[in-house]
């Protein structure tokens, strides 16, 4: 227990994590001024210039028509099948929740899982390049219940700032759909799949942490972390799509991009049509094929039980200088 709140201070004073979680504080504050400022309450004056506005373009499109102008397709033409111009095309932006606060969660984790690859890289990365380490080592020479206690503080240190920051988060896309937008179609069952939402950003905020720092603790260095994720995105995600899609076409070769299992546990599904099978065939149907987040839980599982016994082994196995 002892080691486990040395950690804490440790993780809590550095420079590092905290100069990051200011950025990501200052980005989610931008994000919610330019919220609230972009949109406004709908009101009944509101409504009724929209229904002004939406009645005088109805009439202009059917007077067009009428005249034969080049953009109505012709004289001759029967006008009065032209819809009546809708109001809510014109009303001012508003906010809603049930249209918008299931996309600015996923915004949020996706900041979240930034934040949790920077300081999970650096936690361990860090100590190893400056001999820190070592130094602990030398009093606690048991090494895997060490790596342990770095573990679990970064894992309770990250859930610690998702649910702090998080609950500021929701607690702004409240205020701006009370004052700058409505509440209209929220239901009982709409706020479950939203904590459902929440919880999937969590877990893979700290899938994202747990392999920064099983990476950094293996590479001994923060800039392991970095070159992996670089290289994940020239390989996993340029050479995957250029190769696979590209030149040898390889059916649904999105299940070797990550980013496709990353979308598909936020989403809970992605759909992909597969086009192998219709090249040089005229009307051809696609197969189609989804990609599901129970998919990207077993592979998000095997990731980590990966990275995690090559960081504890590495860690247990390899000499500390």
């Amino acid at each position: 227990m002892n080691l486990l709140k040395a950690e804490w201070n440790r993780l809590a004073s550095r420079r590092f994590t905290k100069m990051t979680l200011l950025v990501l504080v200052g980005g989610l504050l931008l994000i919610a001024a330019g919220l609230f400022i972009g949109n406004q309450k709908i009101s009944e004056s509101d409504w009724a210039a929209a229904r002004v506005r939406a009645a005088a373009t109805t009439t202009e499109m059917r007077d067009s028509c009428q005249r034969g102008t080049p953009d109505s397709n012709g004289p001759g033409r029967n006008c009065d099948v032209i819809e009546p111009a809708n109001p809510e095309w014109f009303l001012p932006s508003t906010f809603a929740f049930r249209e918008n606060a299931e996309p600015l969660v996923a915004v949020f984790g996706g900041l979240m899982c930034l934040f949790a690859f920077l300081v999970g890289s650096s936690f361990i990365g860090a100590e190893w390049s400056s001999g820190g380490v070592a130094n602990l080592l030398l009093w606690r020479p048991k090494r895997a219940p060490t790596l342990l206690g770095k573990y679990v503080a970064l894992l309770t240190g990250l859930t610690g700032v998702f649910v702090a920051v998080g609950a500021v988060w929701t607690a702004i896309l409240w205020l701006t759909a009370r004052f700058r937008g409505n509440f209209d179609g929220v239901t009982s069952g709409y706020a479950s799949s939203l904590g459902l939402t929440w919880l999937r950003m969590l877990a893979l905020t700290l899938v994202i942490g747990t392999v920064a720092f099983a990476v950094a603790s293996v590479g001994r260095r923060t800039a392991a972390a970095l070159g992996a994720a670089i290289g994940v995105i020239l390989v996993g995600e340029v050479g995957v799509r250029i190769l696979f899609a590209g030149l040898f076409e390889v059916p649904q070769y999105e299940r070797f991009v990550p980013s496709s299992y990353a979308g598909a546990w936020v989403l809970k599904k992605l759909e992909f049509a597969d086009y192998t099978k219709c090249s040089g065939t005229a009307d051809c149907m696609p197969q189609g094929w989804t990609l599901t987040m129970n998919d990207s839980a077993a592979v998000f599982g095997a990731v980590v039980v990966l990275a995690l016994g090559a960081a504890f082994w590495s860690f247990t196995r390899r000499d500390v200088t």
